[in-house]
């Protein structure tokens, strides 16, 4: 049975959840009032039964760890990992220029007020302690109003880049195909996982 790579997640995940859902008892419920010979066989019945879910509950694991790696392998060739790569550095790229502080630009005009303000204030000193504790220097935005659009249009194209990976990636995820083999499709039909 073959199946894409969205679905193989799913079945994945659904063996993993069965596999938590259904737990197996070590205990057999003896009649009290039974016999020796009943209660040795009811015994004997819940430790073969036990026995067959060990081993069905292993066949399950080993199935669902042999479709994660099918994956990590299809992922691999198809191209899919490069993709997802490419795309969270797209998205921490624009987490940073999110990061930057957008208010803070200036034109030339309030840089030159800036700077007279606070030749003025050095000028106005009363004493040579309170000059000491002027400072010459005061923390000035160094982006202008361009440079805040070129960000901005910058991650409006990694935005537009992110669309295309996702796109991409949706139509690997369904076109890159691997197939189970019938044991393995019987087990899974057997425990109602498909």
């Amino acid at each position: 049975m073959e199946f894409n790579l969205r679905k193989a997640r799913k079945l994945e995940s659904s063996i993993q959840n069965y596999l938590f859902e259904n737990t197996f008892e070590v205990k057999a419920n003896i009649r009290s009032m039974g016999s020796l010979d009943e209660a040795k066989q009811t015994i004997e019945l819940k430790r073969d039964e036990f026995h067959n879910l060990i081993k069905e509950r292993e066949q399950l694991l080993r199935l669902k760890y042999s479709i994660r790696r099918n994956i990590e392998i299809l992922n691999e060739k198809s191209g899919i990992n490069e993709l997802i790569n490419e795309k969270v550095l797209i998205e921490m790229l624009i987490k940073d220029i999110d990061s930057i502080n957008k208010n803070d630009s200036y034109t030339e005009i309030e840089l030159s007020d800036l700077l007279k303000l606070h030749a003025s204030r050095n000028e106005n000193k009363n004493s040579i302690n309170e000059y000491m504790s002027k400072t010459t220097k005061f923390p000035n935005p160094v982006l202008e109003k361009k440079d805040l659009e070129e960000l901005l249009e910058k991650k409006l194209e990694m935005k537009k880049q992110i669309e295309k990976i996702e796109d991409n990636l949706s139509c690997l995820n369904l076109s890159t195909k691997f197939t189970l083999l019938e044991s393995e499709v019987k087990l899974l039909k057997s425990n109602k996982l498909l």
